[in-house]
């Protein structure tokens, strides 16, 4: 949506919202950096959560089905003029439910101007069948400490970044099976590091970045504004970059396309 025409009234400021926030009675509104603002409808509908109701935290089987199709498809090409071409009616209207429940959402920006699916971190290991513990338990630090080193940053990070060549050989042959089907996606940079990442932290962290690149940014800023570590976003803009979401316009200078 473009300009919004403001209108005075009684000392106040008013502007006319889009007919979806029809059926609403209250809106919120996020302040994002000095002169952009959010306006969201109420977060509790977001996460498909009427007033004084609950739904289920984890997915049903079908949209479960509806969610792994979604997955499937490449980032970038899960357009909702793409995806209303791959789904039948009752696949749209599953998806539908999940936009709503909030275990998906359509996120728009100067490359996606009519918006791409996502799918939040969280809801991935749903869709592998994995129990989430909101507690951890002694066994189960026990049992990480057996286990892959790099699976484990990979599950806990959602990235990695590997400087000795010789490791980022050995790794991408023992990961073989995870980068073929694009679960975890590595890439040599233009500084002769191996950045490792998850596909769920490319699609969740990377919407955040591409999303505050409108203005082009250094490393610092975009790590301060998005509230990231400066090794999480030298990833996410190595792997953007190779896709084409962004650019280097200046030396150290980023910006989205």
């Amino acid at each position: 949506m473009g300009k919004v025409k403001v209108i005075k009234k009684q000392e106040r400021s008013f502007v006319e919202l889009p007919a979806s926030f029809s059926s609403f009675d209250e809106v919120e509104i996020f302040e994002l950096r000095d002169g952009f603002f959010l306006i969201s409808i109420p977060l509790e509908e977001v996460n498909g959560a009427k007033p004084g109701e609950k739904h289920t935290d984890r997915p049903s089987n079908d949209e479960i089905v509806i969610l792994k199709k979604l997955s499937s498809i490449k980032f970038n090409e899960r357009t909702p003029e793409n995806v209303d071409k791959l789904f039948n009616s009752q696949e749209k209207q599953l998806l539908e439910r999940v936009l709503k429940k909030g275990f998906a959402s359509l996120f728009k920006g100067r490359k996606y101007k009519n918006g791409v699916y996502s799918i939040p971190e969280n809801v991935y290991p749903l869709l592998r069948g994995e129990k989430i513990e909101q507690k951890e338990k002694p066994k189960a630090e026990k049992k990480e400490s057996n286990q892959d080193p790099i699976k484990s940053a990979l599950r806990k990070n959602g990235y990695v970044i590997i400087k000795d060549q010789g490791e980022a050989k050995m790794l991408s042959e023992r990961l073989k099976g995870e980068m073929k089907s694009k679960s975890i996606i590595g890439i040599k940079g233009f500084d002769d590091v191996f950045y490792l990442v998850t596909k769920e932290f490319i699609e969740n962290k990377g919407s955040i970045v591409l999303e505050f690149l409108v203005k082009e940014a250094d490393v610092k800023t975009i790590a301060t504004n998005c509230k990231m570590e400066t090794d999480e976003v030298h990833a996410l803009l190595n792997h953007l970059a190779e896709s084409g979401d962004i650019i280097e316009k200046k030396k150290g200078l980023y910006i989205a396309v």
